[in-house]
């Protein structure tokens, strides 16, 4: 099921105003509580956007259909905890744009990995809506 294109106007609007990077394990878990405030969360992700983009680009974690990163290849225990940390920070993210705009949190996934396949640079790995994984061969894809 596609959300209506009024819908998405909406979420890629309030994604922008909570500073979501265009280019973009396990995501944290329902018990755990995440306090932080959401500059918290910001500066979190901007330390390791560089580190993130790395990991996609060598092609060892690409984005899935929830809008999470998900490990490709074997992984460090680094790399590992980078990866928990990024999918926490956009979970938190995520809920505060789903509270914000009267959505579920299953919808402003749907919209944000519609938006990083869109976004995504060749080469990366992308999941499909229906779980499938692939690898963007050129610009712009949508599946």
């Amino acid at each position: 099921m596609n959300p209506p294109r009024s819908l998405i106007l909406i979420l890629t609007l309030c994604l922008g105003s909570l500073v979501l990077r265009a280019a973009d394990a396990t995501a944290a878990p329902a018990a755990e509580v995440d306090t932080r405030s959401l500059d918290q969360v910001k500066v979190s992700m901007q330390a390791n956007l560089k580190a993130v983009d790395q990991l996609k680009k060598d092609g060892k974690a690409g984005e899935t259909n929830k809008a999470y990163l998900e490990a490709r290849a074997e992984l460090t225990d680094k790399e590992k905890a980078l990866v928990k940390t990024e999918n926490k920070d956009r979970k938190a993210i995520y809920k505060a744009l789903a509270e914000r705009t009267g959505v579920t949190l299953e919808t402003v996934q749907q919209v944000r990995a519609k938006q990083i396949r869109e976004r995504s640079a060749v080469g990366l790995w992308l999941q499909d809506p229906d779980g499938h994984w692939y690898r963007k061969v050129d610009e712009p894809t949508e599946r």
